[in-house]
């Protein structure tokens, strides 16, 4: 089971660019094998000392939840799904929203690389999040966990100062909208797909940072 992030303000979502994308459908693709990447730049926008640092600050249990857990963390720049149409065909779109990405049994999470250090900081609470919980079996637990780490993403930005993931998933209040993010899922075609099914996925530009853990 795997869980993505994007991020736009459709309902067409992975955690797409409706929040900034976090998770999707089960994908069972192979996964090329990612370099190694020396030094602790995530890519071209943030770097594993300041997420770290950012993380620190309100939830340093994450943290520690990536190093205890041997937790892979993996940066790429941009992925390709492919899907099967019920007529038969296949097409493969990009995923130009997704920013991040859970594979539970491979213990890999992996964060796109052209993101600021903040974004980045909350997209990988968003995919610890999934990563921490035991993989549902049923559709409705998909969507239902799906909601729950939307919820817990966007409480932690609250508690970081930063800006809502999305409009609408905040209330006047300044309060996290259940409501809102519940229906957001639930009517989303991404994560309700309809007339094709997912086949594969595919990432370009691969790397594994160092930095994240003490030797």
């Amino acid at each position: 089971m795997s869980g993505d992030h994007s991020a736009t303000n459709t309902l067409n979502m992975a955690w797409e660019a409706t929040a900034s994308c976090f998770s999707d459908n089960p994908i069972a693709s192979p996964v090329v094998p990612c370099p190694d990447q020396s030094g602790s730049s995530g890519g071209k926008g943030w770097t594993v000392a300041e997420v770290k640092t950012i993380i620190s600050k309100t939830d340093p249990k994450v943290i520690e939840e990536i190093c205890n857990g041997k937790i892979k963390i993996i940066t790429f720049d941009t992925a390709y799904d492919k899907w099967k149409y019920d007529d038969g065909r296949e097409e493969e779109d990009e995923l130009k929203g997704l920013l991040g990405n859970t594979i539970r049994d491979k213990k890999e999470i992996r964060i796109r690389n052209s993101m600021t250090s903040q974004e980045a900081a909350s997209t990988l609470f968003h995919e610890m999040g999934h990563m921490t919980r035991k993989a549902p079996s049923t559709q409705e637990g998909y969507l239902q966990e799906e909601i729950d780490v939307r919820v817990e993403t966007e409480e932690f930005r609250i508690r970081q100062g930063m800006a809502s993931t999305a409009k609408g998933y905040r209330t006047p209040a300044g309060k996290v909208d259940r409501a809102f993010i519940e229906n957001q899922i639930k009517n989303s075609t991404h994560y309700n797909p309809k007339g094709r099914k997912r086949i594969g996925r595919r990432y370009v530009g691969e790397a594994i940072p160092s930095g994240w853990c003490p030797p």
